[in-house]
């Protein structure tokens, strides 16, 4: 069994500095931005869920940042699908 640190002669362990924590999950903030492009309400309310991941995340609070993530993640995927929906219906209704 390998684990990532090593021992000196006088006996202290030498680990990485992230040894132990728990990774940022992603807050995926320029998919937010894009949407907010795309269809505004959808898209601030996925902003906004991308930066309460990092605020929640830097006060230690990992399962709230987690849940956050999920959330901008659904909204994100809200945005893409309004905003692709809206997109095939302007492109029909101005083609005919």
């Amino acid at each position: 069994m390998s684990d990532n640190y090593t021992i000196d002669d006088d006996g202290a362990t030498n680990r990485p500095e992230n040894y132990g924590r728990t990774p940022k999950p992603d807050n995926n903030l320029v998919w937010s931005i894009i949407c907010v492009s795309v269809c505004l309400p959808f898209g601030l309310l996925a902003l906004i869920e991308s930066v309460k991941v990092d605020s929640l995340f830097s006060n230690g609070q990992y399962d709230e940042a987690v849940e956050h993530q999920k959330a901008q993640r659904n909204g994100r995927s809200g945005t893409c699908g309004h905003g692709s929906f809206s997109l095939v219906l302007k492109l029909s209704l101005l083609l005919q």
